[in-house]
């Protein structure tokens, strides 16, 4: 007798995926392409003024463009600075860990098995099994201070890592500290206020190329190229 197939779970047909289609960008994600595609764009609305949008003139969409521009290049020039900042700290965090390890050897010396009891009055504190002066730079420029407060207070004032070295060490530490922390603030602002005018600049563009599209309905991947958009998905 011929059995009716039975229909498990693991028997049912697959199901069709639902997926729902990728998306298009239609403008680039890189600050510098996007500009390039957005001063193209405006260029071409301004000499084709039967396109318009109610809500935004070509006039006001061009000092748009211009002000994302300008604060693209306030943000480069800012971020421009970092590499020799971070450098200048770096040199400095290789002669502050070189300097600690003596400064250890003067506290071995002194307190013999109480060394590391001592330690942290010279802000040496112990991190990732090693004792040295905090990673954190702003950790680290308050430890330099209990470091020349207690060099001071112990008798290592004219040691070769003595008073000298350290008053040298906190004033460059805390100039380029400070220069770098204002340039992370400048960036910060300009990156925040530049993305900002990005967003409406691509609302913009996102408008112009969808009345373009009702505007050409068969030519309109010919002309949005003739504006400025070289691709159809970025």
């Amino acid at each position: 007798m011929k059995t009716m197939k039975q229909y498990f779970p693991e028997n049912l047909p697959a199901a069709k995926s639902s997926a729902m289609p990728k998306s298009q960008r239609t403008t680039p994600v890189a600050d510098i392409d996007f500009l390039s595609v957005a001063e193209k764009v405006s260029d071409a609305w301004m000499a084709n003024p039967q396109i318009t949008l109610i809500w935004k003139t070509s006039n006001v969409f061009q000092d748009e463009v211009k002000a994302y521009r300008d604060l693209l290049k306030d943000t480069r020039s800012s971020a421009s600075q970092r590499p020799a900042q971070t450098n200048v700290l770096y040199t400095l965090d290789k002669d502050i860990n070189i300097a600690v390890n003596e400064v250890k050897v003067y506290i071995r010396k002194k307190w013999k098995t109480a060394a590391e009891a001592n330690y942290y009055r010279f802000g040496i504190v112990k991190e990732s099994g090693n004792y040295r002066l905090p990673k954190d730079r702003d950790e680290r420029r308050n430890a330099l201070q209990l470091m020349i407060d207690a060099i001071k207070e112990d008798g290592f004032s004219t040691e070769e890592y003595g008073l000298a070295f350290w008053n040298a060490i906190l004033a460059n530490y805390t100039a380029a500290l400070d220069v770098s922390n204002r340039t992370d603030g400048v960036v910060s602002s300009s990156s925040g206020a530049k993305n900002q005018m990005k967003s409406q600049v691509k609302k913009v563009l996102t408008a112009l190329r969808l009345c373009l599209r009702a505007n050409y309905p068969d030519t309109y991947r010919q002309i949005i190229r003739q504006w400025g958009w070289q691709k159809e998905d970025y």
